[in-house]
């Protein structure tokens, strides 16, 4: 006989499942705007999203192995549980920074165990609320009298109970198997692809370009995410690869740091590094401004005369006069507590120009692109979005599927708008370590 199952299993699954769709809810309202959250805020929320689905996982194959007295392995699974959201807790309670202090390999592990989980115990909500219904309606029919009709199945309680076993043990240690061995397979992927990335040509034509900019060329680096992933020893090979290009301009569309401002010194004297004949263009990103969004601006104003926060500058080119518009981050279009969000931070970037100036703005998020467009910007280079990072189609499809689709209207590549053009970039770090569909890339762009 199977042993009784406790009842802790079943009422932490529930609370777990209850708090994950709780969490999905708000997070679902803020992607709609439907109320105002603080950044940090999100954050937390999504902390919250990683660490439930562990519980309930644990709870669940916990189950399993106590009516298996499987007691070693119940002791490892438990082990491994705690190991795992241990960095949680410490980001808890020491802040972003507890990551750093862990191998490479070991944060990646542990990123893509807790994102995996996250995807997972979204899916169980899903089901639950699916089999709840389910359920209720089946109670709410009539009860109907058993009926022996002769089949054999039915026919022998003891031989379906068997079945029934041997189907649930099977799909116990497929739950069990199948996580870690994705993890693990992911986890090797993500360690071989630290720090690369390929270079993308990208030819753009636009209505209003002066004949003295046909050929103009712009390198556009974005989302380098210095930090825990991509380390300062892959700046090198980004920088040499830029400056082989031979571009007019470089412009960097924001999420320099991934988090920690210790990183800035040496991301710095990197971009300090790159060549151009025209300017060096940069806007902030949200990951620039996690840990020290003060200490993150003295230094880029006061060692990049083309870092832009919501204002323009112009330089000339052949005798034609170009205005570079630089937008600082806001995730919201509209003004949401106290970000004036990216129509207003569009207006003032451009207030005060000359209309009929070809203009080239720089945003990090691409939602900015209407709002630039009806001011006057001709060109739009955004990031941010990391080509959607985890895509089931490839680059460039029409109707792209996938992570990014669920967050972006603009993911990767050109999109127009009137005579106004966007381009969203990859980005060329991570702060994720597994990209499917959407390589890590450094964009020249070719204006005609």
């Amino acid at each position: 006989m199977e042993p009784k199952q406790p009842d802790c299993h079943r009422t932490l699954q529930k609370a777990a499942l209850g708090g994950i769709a709780l969490v999905l809810l708000v997070l679902l309202g803020l992607r709609l705007g439907l109320f105002p959250f603080p950044a940090h805020g999100v954050f937390g929320l999504v902390l919250v999203l990683a660490v439930l689905p562990s519980f309930f996982w644990w709870s669940w194959i916990d189950r399993w192995l106590v009516a298996g007295r499987r007691s070693w392995i119940r002791w490892t699974w438990a082990v491994y549980i705690i190991l795992t959201l241990s960095p949680m807790l410490g980001v808890t309670f020491r802040g972003r920074h507890a990551w750093d202090a862990l191998p490479p390999p070991v944060i990646i592990w542990i990123m893509i165990w807790h994102i995996l989980l996250m995807t997972l115990g979204s899916l169980a909500v899903v089901a639950w609320l699916v089999l709840g219904v389910l359920r209720w309606r089946e109670r709410a029919k009539p009860a109907k009298p058993a009926a022996d009709d002769g089949h054999p199945a039915r026919a022998n309680p003891v031989q379906r109970s068997k079945a029934s076993l041997s189907r649930r043990t099977l799909l116990m240690k497929a739950a069990f198997a199948a996580p870690l061995l994705v993890t693990a397979g992911a986890s090797v992927a993500g360690i071989r692809a630290q720090g690369r990335f390929m270079i993308r040509h990208q030819t753009i034509q636009l209505p209003r370009l002066p004949k003295c900019l046909r050929g103009f060329t712009i390198t556009q680096i974005s989302d380098i995410h210095v930090g825990r992933i991509f380390r300062p020893k892959h700046l090198s090979p980004v920088v040499e690869a830029a400056n082989r290009l031979n571009s007019d301009m470089v412009a960097i569309t924001g999420d320099i740091l991934d988090h920690n401002i210790e990183y800035l010194p040496a991301t710095m004297e990197a971009i300090a590094a790159l060549k151009h004949r025209y300017g060096r263009f940069i806007v902030a990103g949200n990951h620039d401004l996690l840990d020290s969004r003060k200490e993150f601006l003295e230094a880029m104003r006061k060692a990049e005369p083309g870092f832009l926060s919501d204002e323009h500058t112009c330089i000339k080119v052949g005798g034609e006069t170009v205005r570079i518009a630089g937008l600082f981050w806001s995730r919201y279009e509209q003004p949401i507590l106290s970000d004036p969000g990216l129509n207003s931070r569009a207006a003032a970037a451009l207030k005060g120009g000359d209309s009929k100036t070809f203009t080239i703005a720089l945003t990090h998020h691409p939602h900015a692109f209407e709002s630039l467009a009806d001011h006057g910007a001709d060109l739009i280079l955004a990031g941010h979005t990391h080509g959607g990072q985890l895509m089931l189609t490839p680059p460039g499809f029409r109707y792209p599927i996938g992570g990014g689709s669920l967050l972006f209207r603009y993911i990767w590549g050109e999109y127009r708008r009137d005579q106004s053009a966007l381009f969203v970039t990859a980005g060329v770090g991570n702060w994720f370590p597994v990209r499917f569909n959407a390589p890590a890339e450094i964009v020249q762009i070719r204006l005609m």
